[in-house]
């Protein structure tokens, strides 16, 4: 049976890269040749050792490096029925900081209280706001495109004007779901 590598990473400098150590052992949890081993987040050094990234880490790049969440007050967006007070769902978010000093995220959201199971004839495009998106949680401000709506991407152009696109269909036969329940 071959001697693989141990290699234990522990980063020693915040924003810096992470300094790894390696052992012997008769299992590997990863040895570099390329970049591409690093997953393009670190290089690899000549000890066979990715070096990550300051928002990377892991033994071969693939974690983000992130902040610990404050439980007591969650981050991003967190859509709530003001109806009945229940979770709604929500999909990836793209955000974008306005000229009016706010963050804008636009997310894909599913109406009717249900989960994600019905994102293909539920889904519909939000608009929600943050002053700063480090310290205040996203707060939703209107609904952007209908059901069905998903995957918004908003950008600024070139010419400075914003731009939001979206998948707008809804396949025929597929009526909106309220409650589990099918609604015209």
């Amino acid at each position: 049976m071959p001697t693989w590598l141990l290699v234990q990473c522990i980063q020693t400098v915040p924003q810096s890269l992470h300094q790894c150590s390696v052992h012997h052992s008769h299992w590997t949890l990863h040895m570099c040749h390329t970049a591409a081993h690093c997953n393009y987040n670190g290089v690899c050094s000549k000890h066979g050792v990715c070096r990550c990234r300051p928002q990377w880490r892991g033994v071969s790049c693939d974690q983000l490096n992130l902040l610990p969440m404050r439980k007591s007050r969650p981050l991003g967006y967190r859509g709530v029925n003001s109806s009945t007070g229940d979770s709604i769902t929500s999909w990836g978010g793209s955000v974008v900081h306005g000229d009016d000093g706010l963050w804008h995220m636009f997310a894909a959201e599913i109406a009717g209280s249900c989960g994600m199971n019905v994102w293909l004839s539920n889904s519909r495009v939000i608009h929600a706001t943050s002053p700063d998106p480090t310290v205040e949680p996203f707060e939703r401000r209107s609904v952007v495109a209908p059901v069905f709506a998903h995957e918004p991407i908003a950008a600024r152009a070139p010419t400075g004007e914003y731009v939001l696109w979206y998948t707008a269909v809804l396949p025929p036969g597929k009526l909106p779901v309220n409650g589990g329940r099918f609604f015209a």
